[in-house]
């Protein structure tokens, strides 16, 4: 089995390449089904959780043999999980330019198809592709900029973002079990405990709903991916989805909501070597902060900083489930 660092490098690398490869029209069915076949069979056998004592929930998640998602809104980073508009839309004109003609004579040669799902949208959209094609060069690139913008302008990234960020719950877990990073910044240096879970064990977590989490790698880059088109999919009006195929929208939409989540600024996360669980809420869970799935950890780590008090309320909470309660081993 590699160590932690090999099965980082390429699970990630994986991953990113196999976003890569998805962010091409697909259907939803298959865009999905991609997602969880990569998350079954590249996630580590153990993930873990640090966390900090002297807090209102330090030992929550312990005691009741629970774990708990977040709404991404309350993560320190306020860009975390938000929609990226890097300005690819702006240059999408040129491309859209080149392309016209055979726009043009797709739209003509099948308007006997759109004409019942579309009806005087079709006619209205022909007539706007035979304008653009009969401008002169610079006039087309002026008109398909002013479509672009026109579009851009009717999405409020913020509050896509608010959206978002409701629809979907996330656990933060670390592949390392031992990471002076992890051990400083979330384990209270020391004073703090790791959480052990059986990575098998998670995908079970919502069975009573019949729905399984996905759980990825987080891929860490200097660029984050443009996922404006992630709103732009939502505001399109129905008859285009017949028209183009809604399970299209639908695979766009899931893949832009992966890039959203599982993409970070490399610095300084990537000494974080997260994984995410990523569930979404039932109906009567939506606009809660926090919910809670069950989940027994396989084990705990005391950090060798503990105080006896948090060492023996550790210890207390692991006896009721049968968990063992390690120290962290000495680097």
């Amino acid at each position: 089995m590699p160590d932690s660092n090999e099965l980082s490098t390429s699970s990630r690398e994986l991953f990113h390449h196999l976003m890569e490869r998805l962010s091409g029209p697909m259907r939803m069915q298959e865009a999905v089904e991609s997602l969880f076949v990569f998350s079954n069979m590249h996630v580590p056998d153990h993930l873990y959780r640090y966390r900090e004592c002297g807090k209102p929930h330090s030992f929550s998640d312990v005691e009741n043999s629970l774990i708990t998602l977040s709404s991404p809104s309350k993560f320190n980073d306020e860009d975390d999980t938000a929609i990226h508009d890097d300005g690819t839309m702006d240059r999408m004109a040129a491309t859209i330019i080149e392309q016209v003609d055979f726009a043009f004579e797709m739209l003509c040669n099948h308007m006997s198809v759109f004409e019942p799902a579309m009806g005087d949208q079709a006619s209205s959209l022909l007539s706007f592709a035979e304008g653009v094609r009969n401008m002169p060069r610079p006039k087309r690139k002026e008109a398909i900029e002013g479509l672009t913008r026109q579009i851009r302008n009717q999405v409020d990234i913020h509050k896509s973002s608010e959206i978002l960020q409701d629809q979907q719950k996330i656990t933060c877990l670390c592949e390392n079990s031992n990471s002076n990073y992890m051990w400083e910044q979330y384990g209270g240096a020391g004073t703090g405990y790791t959480i052990e879970y059986e990575s098998r064990s998670l995908f079970e977590i919502d069975l009573k709903n019949k729905r399984s989490p996905l759980i990825l790698p987080v891929v860490y880059t200097d660029s984050l991916p443009d996922t404006l088109l992630l709103p732009v999919t939502l505001m399109v009006e129905e008859p285009f989805k017949s028209m183009m195929g809604e399970d299209f929208f639908e695979g766009l939409q899931a893949i832009n909501l992966i890039k959203c989540v599982f993409y970070k600024h490399i610095d300084p996360y990537i000494a974080e070597e997260e994984w995410r669980l990523m569930l979404a809420p039932q109906e009567t869970e939506r606009g809660e902060e926090r919910i809670y799935r069950p989940a027994k950890p396989s084990r705990l780590i005391a950090g060798n900083n503990m105080s006896p008090q948090d060492r023996q309320k550790l210890v207390e909470c692991a006896e009721l489930y049968g968990i063992p309660v390690d120290g962290r081993p000495v680097q």
